[in-house]
């Protein structure tokens, strides 16, 4: 029996009634689908041997049908395919990266690459990969992987950053899932039943819930895990050394008092949380970390030093802001505030050493990376930080300043030319007026004024002087309510005894008309649509941009340098299209010019799936055209299925998406 075959074996096993195809094999095995194919007669022949057989249905994949249970229960006992722990059979590659970061940080005297490739049911080759990305997660926390003959791999660093990368991978960060203890490496770490993980997790929260502070529920989920092991560690003889300037630092602050408060009632409650005074301080440094955004809230009453260091920087970003794109930030609601705590978090993060460490499951933050445009303002904000601080970034930083950026946007308007309307009903002028009546009101600086009259009256207006009409005349139909003629101006149904609800109807296909929104959009000619781009790598696009924007061999190579580099750190990628963005010079600088590359087959941006590539230039020195130009592009993640109608005609879909993006739902 090959090992592969028996990987394959296991993965069918416990996808009990699931089909799963060639390609999700070799994705979960870590080879190829050819590789995955090959191996099949024999797993067939396993199976068949073991009370089980193998079926295959066309298009849908593989799976298998138990026909002898207790042949079948023998064998999976024998070949331990269902008392492995559920961890070590991944099901993606970020579930491997904790599984072995997990095993790694928690070993004592080592741990070798065979063992872990067995644990997982992998190849040598197979385990490589996710291998390496779990080394950089435990480097990005300060942590060093060495590898001994004889003992295997084990990290090497200070206990307090041990603790913060396995409290990350323990992937318990939402309190229905349970702690893996299926190892005795990590059970010295985390052992601690469910309940109790619960009672000690709710008592912490009655303690944070009386303090002047607050954390989002997923970090005190961390907190709620890093309890237990830092009272396991302490039990086990691994105590916290902290270096003299943060004691100082900390405990000061109304963070040293709150962890001593934890502390305490827990070791009344539960036992174990006699802690000395450097694991008390370090408590209340996680929990400063940790702190969400909350404007209610002095950072000079938590830490005026830092406070005062993250309102100076807070002044030169938005500076550089101005200098980098023309436009004042500063003067926008929430602009100063917001930045300044997002800094003073980081600056905290930056004096105790957490900066840069991987953080998971902050979903809601990470969707703004699928925000190009302010994805791109938190590259220039943090390379520019990087200047002035030697601090780490991690996705979670370009994440929350993405947020920022698109909490700006969302507050700039559009100009807007109030409308002049028309209203009619079937019985007269008269209740052409009432039935209009708070529609005004609701959205006074979109109507100009609304003009009642009868029916009859329209067939001689100007269309130029009459930017839509409210009949209070139709008929009702199965797809809804259809005016009785075709007029030459937008037409809507406004019926007086449904009033109120029509409103929100109204402000929907002729009101929004109001906002000058498709004036803040590229010009018609400045789209283009490229089809039949033989794609093949992210440099090869490189190349061929820069060939095609480049002046000069020296532009074009600085293009092409300066994409590589970036890509290095920053893919902005929308959905399954990938953007990338070019300041551009001179006049046509001012304009923003868009090259749509549909692709006819979903290809590969390094690990990503992606059906298009999209090169924006120009400058971005209007709030407006900012604002429109973000709306444009995030519409890529949330019209998926509208990417071939954009390609037909760019202009048109960029302007229905923008209508859509200020429509009621």
């Amino acid at each position: 029996m090959s090992s592969r075959a028996l990987q394959i074996v296991t993965q069918l096993s416990n996808a009990p009634e699931q089909t799963m195809t060639s390609q999700e094999l070799a994705e979960r095995i870590g080879v190829s689908a050819h590789t995955i194919k090959n191996e099949m007669p024999q797993v067939a022949q396993i199976l068949n041997e073991n009370g089980a057989r193998l079926v295959s249905r066309r298009h849908k994949g593989y799976y298998v049908e138990v026909l002898d249970p207790e042949a079948y229960d023998t064998f999976s006992a024998v070949t331990s395919i269902r008392q492995m722990p559920g961890s070590m059979l991944n099901a993606d590659r970020e579930s491997r990266v904790r599984y072995l970061s997990r095993r790694i940080i928690s070993t004592e005297t080592g741990i070798k690459k065979e063992q872990l490739a067995d644990q997982l049911f992998l190849s040598a080759s197979a385990l490589r990969e996710p291998l390496s990305i779990a080394t950089r997660l435990c480097e990005s926390f300060g942590l060093r992987i060495v590898s001994r003959p004889g003992t295997g791999m084990r990290v090497e660093g200070e206990e307090y950053k041990r603790r913060l990368a396995l409290t990350e991978v323990s992937g318990v960060h939402f309190h229905k899932e349970t702690l893996d203890c299926s190892d005795p490496d990590s059970a010295s770490w985390l052992s601690c039943g469910y309940e109790e993980r619960q009672d000690i997790r709710h008592t912490f929260l009655k303690i944070l819930r009386e303090s002047p502070i607050s954390l989002r529920d997923s970090a005190t989920q961390r907190v709620a895990v890093y309890l237990i092991i830092a009272r396991n560690r302490v039990q086990n003889g691994h105590e916290i050394r902290l270096p003299d300037p943060w004691l100082e630092s900390i405990s000061g602050t109304m963070f040293y008092p709150l962890a001593q408060s934890i502390y305490h009632t827990l070791e009344e409650q539960y036992g174990g949380y006699a802690m000395p005074r450097d694991e008390v301080a370090f408590l209340g440094i996680l929990l400063f970390s940790m702190l969400d955004v909350n404007l209610k809230r002095d950072p000079f009453s938590l830490h005026p030093g830092f406070a005062g260091q993250a309102g100076r920087l807070r002044d030169r970003v938005l500076v550089y802001l101005k200098q980098e794109t023309g436009l004042d930030f500063a003067p926008l609601p929430l602009a100063r505030d917001l930045l300044q705590q997002i800094l003073f978090n980081l600056i905290a993060q930056h004096f105790y050493g957490m900066d840069g460490a991987v953080q998971y499951d902050y979903v809601y933050e990470l969707q703004f990376l699928d925000c190009p445009l302010c994805a791109e303002l938190s590259r220039r904000v943090i390379e520019f930080i990087q200047t002035i601080y030697p601090f780490r970034a991690n996705r979670f930083l370009r994440a929350m300043l993405s947020c920022y950026f698109f909490s700006l946007l969302h507050e700039i308007r559009y100009p807007i030319r109030p409308l002049r309307l028309c209203s009619t009903h079937f019985l007269g002028t008269e209740y052409a007026r009432i039935q209009t009546e708070g529609l005004k009101e609701r959205y006074p600086e979109l109507i100009e004024e609304i003009t009642p009259m009868n029916l009859y009256e329209l067939r001689r207006i100007d269309p130029a002087e009459c930017d839509g009409v409210l009949l209070g005349n139709g008929a009702e139909q199965e797809d809804g309510l259809k005016p009785g003629y075709r007029y030459d101006y937008p037409v809507e149904l406004l019926l007086l005894i449904r009033n109120e609800r029509d409103f929100d109807r109204v402000y929907n296909t002729l009101l929004v008309e109001a906002y000058q929104y498709r004036q803040q959009l590229p010009l018609p000619e400045n789209y283009r649509v490229i089809r039949n781009f033989q794609y093949y790598t992210p440099e090869q696009f490189f190349q061929y941009l820069a060939g095609v924007h480049g002046r000069d061999e020296a532009e074009r190579q600085a293009l092409l340098n300066r994409w590589i580099i970036r890509e290095k750190c920053w893919t902005y990628q929308c959905g399954e299209v990938v953007v990338v963005f070019q300041e551009e010079q001179g006049a046509e600088g001012e304009k923003i010019r868009l090259e749509f590359y549909p692709l006819e087959k979903r290809a590969l941006w390094g690990e990503r799936k992606i059906r298009a590539l999209l090169y924006v230039g120009g400058g971005l020195h209007d709030w407006q055209k900012m604002k429109a130009l973000n709306t444009l592009l995030y519409s890529f993640v949330r019209y998926p299925e509208e990417l071939e109608a954009f390609a037909e005609d760019p202009p048109r879909m960029a302007a229905e998406w923008l209508r859509r993006s200020l429509q009621t739902m």
